[in-house]
C-alpha cells in the first residue's frame, strides 16, 4: 500500500514539473513576446500612418515604468520587484540603421514619437561593452542562456530613470532578477548585461547611489525620452527669425510716424 501511494505520489510530481516546462516559453518568445501582443499591433499602426519606414518594429519592445520611481525604495516597500512593477509602459523602437532607438508614449489613445537614443559609440574600459541604458536584445538573449537550467515564468524590462538606467526583470521558480543596462556603470557598481538576484542589484545599487547621490527624480512622463523629435526644425526656425523681423520692422514704421507726426505739428505752430 505504501509503495503504491509513493509510485502515485512520483508520478503526479513528474507530471506536474512536464506540464511546467511545456508550459513554459523559449527564451526566443520571452524576448519576442511584446511584438505579439495587440498594444504592438496598434503602436505600429499609429506611427506607421506618419511613415514608419525607419523603425525595426521587430526588435521593439515595452519598457514598463515602477509605481515608486525608486527602485530601491520600492523593492524595501513590496518586498520584491514583481509587486513594484506597474501596468503602464512605453515602446522602444530602434531604427532600421541601429543608431537610434525612439521613446514612443500613449497620448490620448495614439501611440506618438516623443524623442529618440542616439547609439553611443565609445566603449567603456568598466564593463567592455557600450554603455547605455538601451535594452541589448542580443547581449540579453546570451545572458537568458546561461540561465537556461531554471525555467524562467516572467521577464519583463523596466524603466528607471531616477538612476538613469533600466533592467530587464526576469523571475523563476525560486528568485527574481535583474540585468542592468546603465548609462554610467562605474556609478551603479553593476555591470552592463550581467544578471544578478534582485536582492544583491538592489544592495550594490543602494550602496554606490544612495538616495541623496540620484541626479533627479523621474521627471515626469517624457523623462529619459531622449533628443525630442522636432519636425521641420529648419522651417520653424525661419519662422521665428522672420517674426522678430516684422515685429522689429513694425515697432520701427510706428515710431518713425509718431516722430513725423510730432514734427509736422511743431512746424505749424511755428
Amino acid at each position: 500500500m505504501l509503495r503504491k501511494m509513493l509510485l502515485i505520489i512520483i508520478a503526479i510530481f513528474l507530471l506536474l514539473s512536464f506540464q511546467m516546462v511545456c508550459s513554459a516559453k523559449s527564451i526566443r518568445e520571452l524576448i519576442d513576446q511584446d511584438i505579439y501582443s495587440e498594444d504592438f499591433v496598434q503602436m505600429k499602426s499609429d506611427i506607421s500612418k506618419r511613415g514608419g519606414e525607419l523603425y525595426d518594429f521587430d526588435a521593439a519592445y515595452k519598457l514598463y515604468s515602477l509605481k515608486k520611481s525608486d527602485i530601491v525604495a520600492a523593492y524595501a516597500e513590496n518586498g520584491d520587484i514583481k509587486s513594484a512593477i506597474s501596468e503602464e509602459f512605453r515602446w522602444m523602437v530602434p531604427t532600421k540603421d541601429g543608431n537610434r532607438v525612439a521613446t514612443i508614449l500613449l497620448d490620448n489613445r495614439e501611440w506618438v514619437e516623443v524623442g529618440y537614443r542616439e547609439k553611443i559609440e565609445e566603449k567603456s574600459e568598466y564593463v567592455g561593452i557600450i554603455d547605455t541604458d538601451v535594452i541589448d536584445r542580443q547581449q540579453l538573449h546570451k545572458t537568458l542562456d546561461k540561465k537556461s537550467k531554471d525555467v524562467i515564468i516572467d521577464l519583463k524590462n523596466i524603466w528607471v530613470p531616477q538612476y538613469h538606467m533600466n533592467f530587464t526583470y526576469f523571475r523563476t521558480e525560486t528568485d527574481e532578477y535583474l540585468i542592468p543596462y546603465a548609462t554610467r556603470p562605474d556609478f551603479t557598481g553593476l555591470k552592463n548585461g550581467e544578471a544578478y538576484e534582485a536582492k544583491v542589484a538592489i544592495e550594490t545599487l543602494k550602496q554606490n547611489m544612495p538616495m541623496d547621490y540620484n541626479l533627479d527624480d523621474d521627471g515626469g512622463a517624457n523623462a529619459g525620452a531622449g533628443i525630442p523629435l522636432i519636425e521641420n526644425s529648419d522651417s520653424s526656425s525661419s519662422a521665428t527669425f522672420y517674426t522678430i523681423v516684422f515685429t522689429v520692422a513694425g515697432v520701427s514704421v510706428v515710431l518713425l510716424g509718431l516722430g513725423i507726426g510730432l514734427l509736422v505739428v511743431k512746424v505749424k505752430k511755428e
